[in-house]
């Protein structure tokens, strides 16, 4: 990787120049003027200059910044071309420090004497007995001569020894690595024989060195995709009833910053700076704020987020809510944030190491929003559900190496911060606001300002369209894809800086639950990242329908004639006859328990008849319901399998019958019974499932099956979870690969049965 770090290690000089041989006798004089910090004041310093009568010239600077190292201050009798060269010669890390745009303040004292006497002795000087306007001057410059004369200063001298003062504020409006302050004092000249006096100008510059941007105004070098990146997660309390919100008319503001990852030799990351796009390019500016009005897609919402280069603000102007947590995979979670496609540009940054005092030159990137942003408020299930399908189509070879690279990269962001919340909820040093126990019966309403006290730092990849302007950020950090290039972000989460109305809390959160039996102790304590109320269960909590934590009050189990093998098989069965086998319907629960049994119509695709106790369940679709008491069994359960016809197939593999709590059917206990009758075996039916093809899976309509080198197939079937056929497709001709147009059917999970031979195979299928 190309550098762009250029180290300026030229030494300082202190030089007298005089255009007249008549000064020469003067710059003794100023020879022996010795310069000393006497005062060193938090975001100020002082310097004093002493000449040989203790009259003294005491020059106060106030910078926001400090200064750094031990600058000199450079004296001359003229301003000319030659001097200033000497000056651009002075060692950067002897200059004053300022910073582009940034205002420091400098205050000027002068105080001085008649009659000063050079070394001779055939001139004296007299400082302050020049009436009239006097002025001070400042430059920025390049490394070789001045220009752009910012601005003067008028202040009168007068014919006293009292202290003269000048105070102003000084902005250079442009970064360079040398810019100058000086002040032009008049001087008079007389001889000692009584000639004169004659009128002479004492010049003093200041050598800056002005970090921060060098131009104001950029090209535009390309568009840049930037992932999707939360600003907001709202965190989802435990009980069946209970949500967060937040409140409206709120405004929270959170230092956010985001720095470029870089390779060069210093270790700080160089900005990434917000720009306004126009038509003659990019203007970086620290004034630009970048709104995002959005809707929330939950249960409420309206917010608009403003983003500058140092914090971003969240305005609700209607609250949005975490909702019910039932049926969700994860936690009831809800991520808050957006991206946007960006106009970038490469701009030059002038840098000072604190430390060494030393300069650099380097580059930054500046962006502005080229489109409207692509909001999102998703839970946690939806980002999981997300992330696999970026994932997908990052995989995919159909497609551009633009889709499959933002993919990846949005993936990334999803899988990174839902890694973020998780440590950010378990950590043990989280605050904590309090302590609440409820049950059913019992609504808790609490209110919760949102504070943030940590940084974190979440990296993100961001993809560039390929254009004239890639090769320039090779000087910045990142790596070339195919078609394009990509970069390294740091998006820091700093501490939030204000909450307006204070006394006003922005979150609420309501605590209930309707389940009998239900208890819940909770934890409240602070997200370390995003400031929000975050929900911990204590492990005397116990909980059912759903389950979140604590105490698991179902715990169902299947067993098989007081066995713990869940694999059943009975060969040999007459064929037309029917086959039997015992089950237990356990509960491991410390309380009774309901539980239904059910039969999977996925896993019975040849059409089996399945009863359990006389009780069919086939088309049951909640089961056969049993009550359970607490850790016991209800043995010797009957289920028989039958044919449905003599014409029936003979083989039934692995028929799940499953074990589950009505109100939360993930909590499960399952077996698996192949049954076969007559002469069928548990080979004889089965084929290697490799040999079945499906793609593009998940698919839009188009589904194209392959069964092998085997064009024998008769009939593709499509079924919904329940085990119904949505779609029969007889095959009349013999080719090897098949395709089906699913787009009329809606959009889900489905089952694909293929025959080929008398030989069944099944697979899941996804419909988007």
């Amino acid at each position: 990787m190309k550098s762009l770090l250029q180290q300026l290690k030229q030494k300082i000089m202190l030089h007298f120049y005089n255009s007249s041989k008549k000064s020469k006798i003067f710059l003794l004089i100023i020879c022996f003027l010795s310069l000393k910090v006497i005062e060193g004041e938090a975001q100020s310093s002082t310097w004093k200059y002493k000449t040989p009568t203790r009259d003294s010239v005491i020059i106060k600077i106030s910078q926001p910044d400090g200064i750094c190292g031990n600058p000199e201050v450079y004296v001359a009798q003229a301003l000319q071309g030659g001097t200033l060269l000497e000056a651009s010669k002075s060692n950067p890390a002897k200059r004053f420090k300022a910073k582009a745009g940034v205002p420091i303040t400098v205050e000027f004292e002068f105080k001085g004497a008649k009659n000063i006497y050079n070394a001779k002795g055939d001139f004296y000087y007299n400082f302050l007995d020049v009436d009239g306007p006097q002025t001070i001057h400042w430059y920025t410059a390049s490394e070789s001569e001045p220009t752009n004369q910012e601005k003067s200063v008028s202040f009168d001298f007068n014919n006293d020894k009292s202290i003269q003062k000048v105070k102003f504020t000084v902005t250079f409006n442009k970064s360079a690595s040398l810019g100058y302050l000086y002040t032009n004092t008049g001087i008079n000249q007389t001889h000692s024989n009584g000639q004169g006096p004659t009128g002479q100008s004492l010049r003093l510059y200041i050598p800056f060195i002005i970090t921060g941007q060098i131009e104001e105004k950029i090209s535009v070098l390309g568009k840049a995709i930037q992932p999707m990146v939360p600003y907001m997660i709202l965190h989802a309390p435990p009980g069946d009833g209970s949500s967060s919100e937040t409140a409206e008319t709120k405004t929270s503001c959170r230092e956010f910053s985001t720095t470029l990852e870089t390779e060069t030799v210093h270790n700080a990351d160089v900005a990434v700076k917000i720009g306004i796009a126009g038509s003659a390019g990019l203007f970086v500016t620290t004034d630009f704020e970048f709104s995002v009005t959005f809707s929330a897609k939950l249960t409420a919402g309206d917010l608009a987020i403003k983003s500058n280069a140092n914090q971003t603000c969240v305005t609700m102007t209607k609250g949005f809510s975490t909702g019910a947590m039932i049926g969700l995979k994860g936690s009831g979670d809800v991520f808050m944030g957006y991206g946007t496609d960006l106009d970038y540009g490469i701009y030059r940054i002038i840098r000072q190491d604190a430390k060494t005092c030393l300069t650099s030159l380097d580059s930054g990137l500046v962006y502005a929003p080229s489109s409207n942003a692509r909001t999102f408020f998703m839970t946690e299930e939806q980002l999981l559900d997300d992330i696999a399908y970026q994932r997908s189509v990052s995989a995919r070879t159909d497609t551009t190496v633009k889709a499959r690279n933002l993919a990846a990269n949005q993936a990334d962001v999803w899988e990174k911060i839902l890694a973020m919340n998780k440590a950010n909820k378990d950590n043990p040093s989280n605050s904590l606001i309090k302590n609440i126990t409820f049950g059913k019966g019992v609504t808790i309403t609490e209110e919760s300002g949102v504070s943030v006290v940590n940084t974190n730092t979440l990296d993100v990849q961001n993809y560039l369209e390929a254009s004239v302007g890639i090769s320039a950020l090779v000087e910045v950090a990142g790596s070339g894809v195919s078609g394009g290039y990509e970069y390294t972000n740091k998006h820091r989460y700093g501490n939030t800086t204000t909450n307006s109305q204070e006394t006003q809390k922005m979150v609420k959160y309501t605590l209930t639950d309707d389940d009998a039996g239900d208890k819940f102790d909770v934890k409240i304590v602070r997200d370390p990242m995003f400031g929000t109320p975050v929900f911990r269960l204590e492990s005397s909590t116990k909980s059912s329908c759903p389950y979140q934590g604590g105490y698991q009050r179902d715990q169902p189990k299947l067993k098989h004639d007081g066995t713990t093998n869940d694999r059943i098989t009975s060969l040999k069965n007459p064929i037309g006859s029917s086959a039997t086998f015992k089950l237990d319907i356990c509960n491991e629960s410390n309380e009774a328990r309901s539980y239904n049994l059910k039969l999977n119509a996925t896993s019975n695709l040849n059409g089996a008849v399945v009863s359990a106790s006389g009780v069919p369940l086939n088309g049951n679709d909640l089961g056969q319901t049993y009550l359970v008491p607490e850790n016991s069994c209800l043995q010797d359960l009957i289920v028989e399998v039958k044919q449905l016809s003599a014409n029936s197939p003979l083989s039934y593999p692995n028929l799940e019958l499953f074990l589950y709590s009505e109100c939360e059917p993930d909590i499960q206990s399952s077996v698996f019974a192949s049954i076969y009758f007559g002469n069928a075996t548990a080979v004889e039916n089965e084929t290697n499932n490799d040999l079945l093809k499906v793609y593009p899976n998940p698919t839009s309509g188009k589904l194209n099956i392959s069964f092998g080198s085997d064009k024998n197939i008769e009939f593709i079937n499509i079924m919904d979870m329940s085990g119904k056929t949505i779609l029969h497709a007889p095959i009349i001709d013999s080719k090897s690969i098949h395709e089906i147009d699913l787009s009329g059917l809606a959009k889900g999970v489905y089952v694909l049965q293929v025959q080929s031979n008398g030989k069944r195979q099944t697979q899941k299928l996804i419909l988007e």
